[in-house]
């Protein structure tokens, strides 16, 4: 065999490494436990007639077709960016002409007032 041979007396190091272990494992042991029967009993609360299975197949649908509609979203967004960038800078330039606009009255007011 190819396996070390058990030694009869661990160092005290060792010993309490041991131990150390041995608690970490107990305290996961008992958590897996406590999940085990809360996961029981809450498979207790699903009426008899109920088909899990078709729930669960239901709910995948349902969140895969959340995903696509997610996803057409992203692709209809990168789509109209440019068309978005393109109304971005019309606007900045709308602007830009209507200020030239509105200065060049309010001169044409003021020369013909006078």
């Amino acid at each position: 065999m190819s396996e070390e041979p058990i030694k009869p007396n661990p160092s005290p190091e060792q010993y309490a490494a041991l131990q150390e272990e041995l608690q970490k494992l107990k305290a996961n042991n008992a958590k897996l436990l406590d999940q085990n029967i809360k996961a029981k009993e809450a498979g207790k609360a699903i009426p008899p007639d109920v088909d899990v299975n078709a729930l669960i197949a239901y709910k995948q649908k349902k969140n895969r077709k959340n995903l696509r509609h997610r996803v057409n979203m992203k692709r209809q967004e990168k789509n109209l960016q440019p068309s978005i960038e393109k109304l971005k800078k019309l606007k900045t330039k709308g602007f830009k002409s209507l200020s030239k606009d509105k200065e060049s009255l309010k001169w044409k007011r003021l020369l013909s007032v006078h």
